[in-house]
């Protein structure tokens, strides 16, 4: 991972989240909307720079400049960028096998007959959308040749594209593509990065239509059919804001729900365009119509709001854990007042890490230094032991929309395992590729199918993310990705102490460069494309972070050994309480 400052994006996307806050596509966290709405928007900026054509009598140098920058600036088919190429290759070559992103300063280097360009490479996007860090140094040579007219071309184009981290981040942005949890109950996000400009419509359903990217594949599923595709290959935005899309027959003889669950996946994707009220749908020209649909045939952007991977706000409570037992925090005020919750729990101390329900009407809580998990209720119920006398337990969670499932991580007999609770019954399930490390700190994702995880390996924290997949009865973990934060060019936060998901492919991290730095609570995106320090402590001695994901705005809480401080804004955290020792929002 490169490019990097502290306390700062990813300096290969500084641009591209300046671009994304203004531009045509933005995470459905961004923009003003209700809660449950739909996906939300953002002001509409189109870049569109048209590519030079080759001159002639250019040097070799020349050439592989301007085919650099020609495939910087999206073009249906890439037609001005394959002039550059030889005759041999110029209608092999796939532009749509990826983008390898390189590091700026890094000109192409030449001699009387030859081209070449050796720059550290920052990252890749794949076929499939998605972004990944990169290592190692780029060194590709362009193999000129002459062509019949003596001009010089390229013989040897790249796999896909290459294109500098400034020109990335202006002609690149992140969107996320929506897919479906396997219950069918819930969205999923899957950012991917798409060219930028008034295309951006098309790009999105083609990345919708080519399915899930391959690390999130196992975890989902789509109503779309494997053989959907665009009639036309073009969706463009009329006067009124509906999208007029027209798919093949693969769709014609789907039934009612797997109709509308398509048009809820187009709609929350193409939801993010700016100015998209609604879409409207057909099969080589005849309307294909969903349940969903107003008299106009037009199905709007806000039809599927129940199906929102963060379920809507509402107006959560913030608990905490003094060392007399558990109580209700008023974060409205400074300092919050706090009021013990009536029955065992207000009398419980000991509490090391605590969850509740979204209603509030169970807590469960932590004791005997990580030994035993407890649930209770706010009245005289007694408390119900769920683990007595095990090792190791993490914070407890209760996922949101799932009907009493709670999470920990605890020691099991071939090391450390989730133990989950769905109603009544318990999965122990083992944590695939962990060999070799110890977590430390979870989070599983609102829409229950990802999992944000800090291990520590060899005495290095590191932070990444592994899938839910419930596909099948019993549940499994795998896939771990490293979400990277630092390295060796651009520190960033190093030690690791808590993770928590502010939306659902937004996380705030609790960490610092080194042992001797104070801990910091930071923003980072699932791909780590975005990294952003959000507070500076004073005297916090930060141990853990309370979150209540939200789809606008954050609701948080770093709790230290020396307080509680709450989030207002990016570096404005007043001190909540000086009393507690951990803290939870229901939900």
């Amino acid at each position: 991972m490169t490019g990097r400052t502290p306390a700062a994006p990813l300096a290969m996307l500084v641009l591209l989240l300046s671009l994304l806050l203004g531009g045509c596509v933005s995470l459905p966290v961004k923009g003003p909307v209700q809660a449950g709405a739909g996906p939300s928007q953002a002001p509409d900026v189109s870049v569109e720079v048209a590519p030079e054509a080759p001159q002639p009598g250019a040097s070799p140098r020349t050439i592989a400049e301007g085919f650099l920058q020609a495939m910087a600036s999206y073009q249906q088919g890439y037609p001005v960028a394959r002039q550059y190429l030889a005759s041999s290759v110029r209608d092999s070559w796939r532009p749509e096998d990826g983008v390898t992103v390189y590091a700026d300063g890094y000109g192409v280097t030449s001699g009387p007959e030859s081209a070449l360009l050796q720059a550290p490479q920052v990252g890749q996007v794949g076929p499939d959308g998605a972004f990944s860090h990169g290592e190692g140094t780029l060194r590709h040579d362009f193999g000129m040749v002459r062509d019949v007219d003596g001009e010089w071309r390229i013989s040897h184009p790249p796999q896909g594209l290459l294109i500098s981290q400034y020109l990335f981040g202006k002609f690149y942005q992140q969107a996320s593509v929506y897919f479906f949890d396997p219950s069918w109950r819930t969205l999923v996000p899957d950012p991917v990065f798409l060219p930028r400009g008034n295309q951006t419509p098309t790009a999105l359903l083609q990345a919708l239509l080519r399915g899930p990217t391959d690390w999130l594949k196992p975890a989902v599923v789509t109503a779309v059919p494997t053989q959907a595709k665009l009639n036309v290959q073009a969706a463009y935005v009329d006067s009124l804001g509906v999208v007029e899309i027209s798919l093949n027959d693969a769709v014609q003889g789907l039934a009612e729900d797997q109709r509308s669950r398509v048009a809820a996946q187009i709609a929350w994707t193409l939801g993010q365009v700016s100015g998209v009220s609604g879409v409207r749908l057909t099969v080589n020209g005849a309307p294909w119509s969903v349940r969903e649909q107003n008299q106009a045939g037009v199905i709007p952007i806000s039809a599927y709001g129940s199906l929102d991977p963060v379920p809507p706000a509402s107006q959560s409570t913030l608990l905490g854990a003094t060392a007399d037992g558990v109580v209700t925090i008023s974060d409205g005020s400074s300092p919050a007042t706090l009021a013990p919750v009536a029955g065992p729990l207000g009398r419980t101390g000991g509490v090391s890490g605590m969850a509740a329900t979204p209603t509030g009407d169970r807590i469960a809580v932590i004791t005997g230094n990580g030994t035993d998990l407890l649930v209770g209720q706010s009245n005289d119920t007694p408390l119900e032991p769920l683990v007595s006398n095990g090792q190791g337990l993490l914070r407890p969670q209760y996922l949101p929309g799932r009907e009493l499932e709670l999470w920990t991580i605890l020691d099991g007999p071939l090391g450390q395992q989730a133990w989950v609770r769905i109603g009544s019954a318990v999965q122990r399930v083992a944590l695939s590729g962990f060999d070799g490390t110890r977590v430390t700190a979870f989070r599983v994702s609102p829409d229950g199918t990802r999992m944000a995880v800090i291990r520590v390996r060899d005495g290095i924290s590191e932070l990444g993310l592994v899938r839910v997949n419930r596909a099948q009865p019993e549940l499994t973990i795998d896939g771990w990705r490293t979400v990277p934060l630092s390295d060796e060019a651009n520190p960033g936060p190093r030690r690791l102490l808590d993770v928590a998901w502010q939306d659902a492919s937004t996380l705030l991290v609790l960490g610092s460069e080194d042992d001797k730095k104070p801990v910091k609570p930071y923003r980072v995106d699932q791909s780590a494309a975005e990294l952003t320090e959000i507070g500076q402590p004073d005297n916090w001695q930060a141990t853990s972070l309370a979150v209540a994901p939200r789809r606008v705005g954050t609701r948080a809480v770093v709790v230290g050994r020396t307080g509680a401080w709450r989030y207002e804004d990016d570096y404005r955290w007043p001190l909540l309480t000086r009393d507690v020792l951990v803290a939870a929002y229901t939900g």
